[in-house]
């Protein structure tokens, strides 16, 4: 199990997506794999909501942290320095934040089949217990 993840949304400039994604694909996800604790990394693409919005990152990756999360992230801020950012990555757009696992990862529900959807829903909601309408 995980002990962490770190999301990172980000957008390409317009006309540079091939860019961005051959420079994600093969230097940025292989630089961060290379840090101590960062076990595994899977990119997305946004795809719209019902109401056919796109967020305004449309790409997401996810990457699993398995350790002490201050440790790996010293560990990956200390690295920073020698990465490049591709032409292609809209610097502004990008965002990044880092999440302790809370409990143990449910994969199955009793009595239900497996999910195999490769696809992440999300969706507004305020704190726990609040009704959106305050």
């Amino acid at each position: 199990m995980a002990k962490g993840v770190m999301i990172v949304m980000s957008q390409a400039i317009p006309g540079q997506e091939d860019e961005f994604n051959d420079w994600y694909d093969s230097k940025h996800i292989p630089e961060l794999l290379a840090v101590p604790g960062v076990t595994s990394a899977q990119r997305f693409v946004a795809l719209p909501s019902a109401r056919g919005q796109l967020p305004p990152q449309g790409y997401l990756a996810v990457y699993e942290l398995d350790g002490d999360i201050d440790e790996i992230m010293g560990h990956m801020r200390a690295g920073a320095p020698g990465r490049t950012a591709p032409e292609g990555l809209d610097v502004a757009a990008a965002t990044n934040y880092v999440y302790r696992a809370m409990g143990e990862r449910v994969t199955t529900v009793p009595g239900l089949a497996p999910a195999s959807s490769p696809f992440i829903h999300s969706s507004i909601a305020g704190p726990p217990g609040s009704t959106g309408s305050e």
